[in-house]
């Protein structure tokens, strides 16, 4: 077993590990995702917000199932980073969003099979000091990719934004880093990275 972290073949698996599922799994809680001691529980109707969440979730599922990109993109990429991603490469949202959902069905046209559960027991939410309310969201993943099959134990957030919640993927390196450029609230906030293994 080759276990991977961060390394260039999971370019390709970055998208598909961004879909979310809506049922239990035995994912690990995220217990390497440290937060800065400023940052409080989410203690106001949690039940609540995590049932709008997982509404969201069983939406996303709908759209990687019917492979609805638009709404994949709708769902997973909030108005500041999407915005962010767009002025970074010097065009509009409109365009911006055209380019994730084209890229989105050119790298699932490789994927053979692919399986997404979210451990909802252990799904956490927290509050910053301005408001801003995430939730932390073990996901179990298993990807066949040329037939080969690849396993993580990936992160996702839940992020609060504009009164919505969307899912949204950090859990690499990169991407965390462009969106804290992009949240500046979450600048000391860490982020559980990525553990992916291909069986030989």
């Amino acid at each position: 077993m080759q276990v991977l972290r961060g390394a260039s073949f999971a370019a390709l698996c970055a998208v598909v590990m961004s879909f979310a599922g809506c049922s239990k799994s035995d994912a690990p809680r995220d217990a390497g995702a440290a937060t800065a001691s400023r940052v409080q529980p989410e203690a106001s109707d949690e039940a609540g917000n995590k049932a709008e969440l997982m509404k969201v979730a069983a939406k996303y599922r709908t759209a990687v199932d019917t492979k609805d990109y638009g709404q994949i993109v709708a769902l997973s990429m909030p108005p500041t980073f999407l915005g962010y991603f767009a002025k970074m490469a010097g065009t509009d949202v409109s365009a911006m969003r055209s380019a994730v959902e084209g890229q989105m069905s050119v790298l699932m046209g490789q994927v053979e099979r692919f399986e997404y559960t979210f451990d909802e027991d252990n799904i956490r939410f927290e509050t910053l000091p301005d408001g801003s309310a995430f939730a932390r969201m073990p996901l179990d993943v298993k990807v066949v990719i040329n037939s080969q099959t690849i396993t993580a134990k990936d992160y996702n957030i839940g992020l609060h934004e504009d009164g919505q919640w969307y899912l949204v993927r950090l859990s690499e390196p990169e991407l965390a880093r462009m969106f804290k450029e992009a949240y500046p609230q979450f600048k000391d906030i860490e982020f559980a990275q990525t553990q992916m293994s291909i069986a030989e």
